[in-house]
């Protein structure tokens, strides 16, 4: 079994190997899914789009990209609300994760980078439906504490 801890703040003796940025895109009740190509290190399960903040990127232009290269959706900065960061360990990993959310008027066009497999709309309380990657369970908790503190949703 996978352990996996998420801290609020830095804890001691933690070194993220790397920072990442996820998108949490919302059109009507639904949230966009993707789900991991069959080649990759986790194959098959499902998360929201986001992926490795790349050094000389802020965070949101970090998820920007990794937005835009994994399901062709653009999105605007300044329609984006950044929900802040917190750390996560693994056996495997220590990272920084950085959340953001937009919510959109009309659903996009998606079209899948080779990464990924497909994608799925889905309202959130559902997600136990589909496998999902490691820590995705955890991190929709949080981000639904952090919508209703900021009363979004």
């Amino acid at each position: 079994m996978n352990e996996l801890t998420i801290y609020k703040t830095l804890p001691k003796n933690f070194s993220p190997q790397v920072a990442i940025a996820t998108s949490w895109i919302k059109y009507g009740n639904e949230f966009l899914f993707v789900q991991r190509s069959p080649k990759s290190k986790n194959p098959l399960v499902w998360a929201v789009p986001g992926g490795k903040i790349e050094i000389g990127e802020t965070p949101i232009q970090g998820m920007v990209r990794e937005t835009q290269e994994e399901t062709s959706i653009s999105l605007k900065e300044d329609v984006v609300k950044d929900l802040g960061f917190f750390y996560i360990k693994t056996p495997q990993y220590q990272y920084t994760y950085h959340m953001f959310f937009v919510e959109l008027n009309e659903k996009p066009p998606v079209k899948m980078s080779q990464e990924h497999n497909d994608f799925k709309w889905i309202i959130l309380s559902e997600c136990q439906l589909i496998p999902l990657m490691l820590g995705v369970k955890e991190t929709i908790d949080i981000f639904q504490h952090k919508l209703k503190k900021l009363s979004l949703s």
